[in-house]
């Protein structure tokens, strides 16, 4: 691997500010000001760069970021959260190699580093170095056994390598050590979803009794319901997502797709025209409206949005079918 890290704290230079009065002007968000008045106050302080560097990894300013993080190194690099910082903004970068080597960096000066261990997991996981992801999760259970985002992550591994047994296991486990912990049980009603077990819907509940309204949570509820026939219950959810979002056109056209299965067309085409109006380019629910217009035999209607459906997609084989069987009845 290359070695980044030394070709940028070699290349860098040191940012010393001799002045105790920082200018500045209208448009200095309050919060800059303070720290780079703080800077200016001690300039030797690596941790107030740290903080700098958050702060513009928080606004989308990496670059920024990265100078202040790589000044920070500069003035302390024994301290394994510069590196841990380090990794945030090269990962925001998109550079993994870059994030790997400054995770790799903390956790050698800091073995019993429980987050860096995680992130590196995370990081493996990612690039489908499962093994290797796994063993890092390992580490971090090794120093503490209470450690709910090691068994997630243990949890995805499984999941990916098709043990959805053992997969299943580590959820539950990270889901008895916080009983809080959404993500958790998210993975648990997906798989149970697979299934069509109905446990999914206990587990999509619990992930919404963490979070109230969560969109994700109510639509594959939702999903759920609709899959095994329940159509009123699925209705329920998706109302609760226009609640919140009464533009959200999945909701609207999954709505439309349940009034379609049920024989209620013009209900459907009223739900399908929402989604539509939130989205003109949403080929299944123009697909879905034309389907209905036919069933309702308003044929030069159903034709329009077959056509519709051919100009976003020309190979679209459902509008192809759907115009054959409309030159079939006219």
């Amino acid at each position: 691997m290359k070695k980044i890290l030394i070709s940028l704290l070699a290349t860098i230079c040191l940012i010393a500010c001799n002045n105790k009065k920082v200018e500045v002007n209208d448009s200095t968000p309050p919060e800059l000001a303070q720290l780079r008045q703080k800077i200016a106050n001690s300039p030797k302080n690596a941790s107030l760069y740290q903080e700098l560097a958050l702060y513009f990894l928080n606004t989308n300013e990496l670059d920024s970021a990265l100078a202040n993080i790589i000044t920070a190194i500069r003035l302390d690099s024994t301290n394994d959260q510069y590196y841990m910082s380090l990794g945030d903004i090269y990962m925001a970068q998109a550079n993994t190699d870059a994030t790997e080597e400054a995770l790799e960096q903390a956790i050698s000066i800091n073995p019993q580093n429980n987050e860096a261990h995680l992130k590196l997991a995370e990081l493996h996981f990612m690039l489908r170095r499962y093994k290797e992801s796994q063993e890092e999760a390992q580490k971090a259970i090794e120093i503490s056994n209470n450690n709910p985002k090691a068994y997630l992550i243990l949890g995805w591994n499984f999941r990916e390598l098709g043990d959805t047994a053992s997969a299943i296991g580590y959820y539950m486990k990270a889901a008895d050590q916080d009983a809080e912990y959404y993500d958790a049980y998210m993975e648990l009603g997906f798989l149970y979803h697979c299934r069509h077990n109905p446990l999914a819907i206990s587990y999509y509940n619990n992930a919404l009794n963490c979070r109230p309204n969560d969109f994700l949570a109510l639509y594959d509820l939702g999903m759920f319901y609709q899959e095994t026939g329940e159509y009123e219950k699925a209705i329920s959810e998706y109302k609760m997502i226009l609640q919140n979002d009464s533009t959200n056109k999945l909701a609207l056209h999954n709505i439309g797709w349940i009034y379609h299965e049920l024989g209620q067309y013009e209900t459907a085409v009223a739900f399908f025209t929402k989604a539509i109006q939130q989205d003109e380019t949403f080929i299944a629910a123009i697909y879905n409206r034309g389907l209905c217009f036919e069933k309702l035999k308003q044929y030069d209607y159903a034709r329009q949005d077959y056509m519709y459906c051919l100009k976003l997609q020309s190979d679209y084989e459902l509008a192809i079918e759907g115009l054959n069987d409309l030159d079939k009845l006219q």
